[in-house]
């Protein structure tokens, strides 16, 4: 929300914040890089991978004891926007082990058809890669973590940003 809504960040970084830290909110704000509810952007990665993890497993709950309507559409929704929001926070990590962790849940929660799991995933996958690329330069900060990477992939750093010679040391 704070995403849509300009003078709402404001409002919440100047009240939640102290005037550098703000500051510096605002900077990535305008870069296009959303910090959310706290002012390091890998904790809110973690918190909104947490978040998507709990709806995902909310709603194979709730389908496991046969509930329809609308608790499972709240949580359909919920999951797609703390999705979202993960994306517009630019944490690869965060969103790739979320991921991961929902694709080996849905394959070995039950025995039954791995294969058939498997090939749901691969299919989804492709789908949501197309749809996420389709819509990417249509709504605006959806492209961020792709810009992201790339500019990480291009600096001199590298993309892993100094820590594979940090990794080397210890």
């Amino acid at each position: 929300f704070f995403y849509f809504s300009k003078p709402m960040y404001e409002r919440f970084v100047t009240v939640f914040f102290t005037t550098d830290t703000a500051n510096t909110l605002m900077r990535y704000y305008r870069k296009g890089y959303m910090c959310g509810l706290s002012s390091h952007f890998s904790s809110n990665g973690m918190i909104l991978a947490i978040g998507i993890l709990f709806f995902f497993e909310t709603i194979r709950y709730q389908r496991t004891k046969g509930e329809k309507g609308h608790q499972l559409y709240v949580s359909y929704v919920c999951l797609l926007i703390l999705l979202y929001a993960l994306i517009l926070s630019t944490k690869r990590s965060p969103f790739l082990a979320a991921l991961a962790a929902i694709v080996i849940t849905y394959i070995f929660s039950e025995r039954k058809w791995i294969k058939k799991r498997v090939i749901t995933v691969i299919v989804m996958s492709v789908l949501l890669g197309g749809i996420y690329f389709f819509l990417a330069g249509r709504i605006p900060g959806l492209s961020t973590l792709i810009d992201k990477s790339e500019k990480l992939s291009k600096s001199s750093a590298g993309i892993l940003n100094g820590r594979l010679g940090l990794w080397r040391i210890a």
